[in-house]
């Protein structure tokens, strides 16, 4: 199986995930909290059953396309 990457980037306390090839361009980007990021996403949601058989939504801001702008 290929390894599936993954980032989790906080801005301005809304999560965004990177999946893939778009996760490791921002990994080699962001390297510390002052770098500035333009960001592209959708919002995908994915139903699920909860342990108390409820059925529940999870909703996650999926980037698409980021352009990086420089330091602050």
């Amino acid at each position: 199986y290929p390894l599936r990457r993954q980032r989790q980037v906080c801005i301005r306390d809304r999560y965004y995930e990177a999946l893939g090839k778009t996760a490791e361009l921002i990994n080699q980007f962001v390297k510390t909290k002052e770098t500035i990021l333009e960001v592209s996403f959708e919002i995908q949601s994915r139903q699920f059953t909860n342990s108390n058989g409820e059925e529940r939504t999870a909703y996650a801001n999926v980037v698409t396309h980021f352009k990086c702008l420089g330091r602050s």
